[in-house]
């Protein structure tokens, strides 16, 4: 990182009064994954906090949205993010999330009509103090959701088949667990259709080189 990058960002933090974490914006294509979650008004969605951004997304359609990351700095972030909301800073919202070195802009998603949503929705979101994605789920009854997010929590294929294995138990029949990841070709369950559709989406995310491939499971 070169010094006017160093100082733009520096700049942009005090104008938040927030320091931006590591994922102050998802590579993740946001279309793609509202897409494959299929997410609809009343969802109730467990969902990985990131940078907030898939949240909000969550939010705008309609979604119950419970978020949870192991990082006391996302929690924070996402925090302030709300505040800004609440406060009607939609300037200050997108910034959070903003990389002009990239060409990322939140802008070219949230929308003044998708943010107004959100503002409305707003008390549908929970942000659960950090901790461990696991043992947070385990905190809650069985059947809990019917929509989890994991993103990519867990890169390693044992670890995220691990985590795929407990979510189902906690996802309600015929609803659906997302992953930016693909998963064990032997692996149960897949919604083919709704993959398809969120990896056609994906392919398409011009802010990433991480080429993404989502997958969906239907809880049977």
């Amino acid at each position: 990182m070169n010094i006017i990058t160093s100082s733009i960002d520096a700049i942009v933090d005090l104008v938040l009064g927030v320091p931006r974490p590591e994922y102050h914006r998802t590579n993740e294509d946001l279309l793609a994954i509202v897409t494959g979650l299929d997410i609809r008004e009343g969802d109730d969605v467990l969902a990985v906090a990131g940078s907030g951004d898939q949240s909000f997304a969550m939010l705008e359609r309609g979604a119950k949205v419970t978020a949870v990351d192991y990082s006391r700095e996302q929690f924070r972030f996402m925090k302030k993010r709300v505040k800004f909301l609440l406060e009607g800073d939609r300037r200050r919202f997108l910034l959070a999330g903003e990389n002009r070195h990239l060409g990322v802009r939140p802008g070219d998603y949230f929308s003044e009509e998708l943010v107004e949503r959100i503002i409305e929705n707003i008390n549908n979101l929970k942000i659960l103090c950090p901790g461990d994605f696991l043992q947070t789920l385990a905190s809650f009854p069985k059947g809990s959701f019917n929509k989890v997010y994991l993103s990519n929590i867990y890169s390693m294929q044992s670890l995220s088949f691990d985590v795929l294995s407990e979510s189902v138990r906690y996802v309600r029949s015929q609803g659906l667990i997302y992953q930016a990841l693909p998963v064990h070709k032997d692996t149960p369950n897949v919604d083919l259709e709704l993959i398809n559709r969120a990896r056609e989406l994906e392919s398409k995310n011009k802010f990433t080189n991480f080429n993404w491939k989502p997958t969906v499971i239907r809880v049977p």
